[in-house]
């Protein structure tokens, strides 16, 4: 981490309300990831896109980014609450929910549940 965060970025194949690219941005408070076993208070961001028309959201979520150790190497997991802060999808102007974000050895994955 820079001292302003993490970008992330992936592509759904599949998905509701609809598959499109994502990207993002992760930032612990102090600049830096927590050490392993540590959490620390972080924010992220999330962007989703269609593929192929011009729908997409914006999500922000507060929450925290833990130091976990896997046989791979050392994992950052974020987990936070999100709203969305930014959508031309109606069903979602109103929708709230968890993210799971899990970052590894330049690979990511995010998870997000909500109504």
């Amino acid at each position: 981490m820079d001292g302003t965060g993490v970008t992330y970025a992936g592509e759904f194949t599949g998905g509701a309300p609809f598959a499109g690219t994502w990207n993002g941005r992760m930032a612990a408070e102090d600049g830096s990831f927590p050490p392993l076993g540590s959490c620390e208070p972080a924010t992220a961001s999330l962007r989703v896109q269609a593929t192929g028309r011009d729908d997409h959201y914006e999500l922000a979520a507060t929450g925290q980014v833990c130091g976990i150790l896997l046989p791979l190497g050392t994992m950052h997991q974020f987990t936070g609450r999100w709203d969305v802060v930014d959508t031309d999808v109606k069903q979602l102007r109103r929708a709230e929910g968890v993210i799971d974000l899990r970052l590894l050895d330049g690979q990511s994955d995010v998870y997000v549940y909500g109504r």
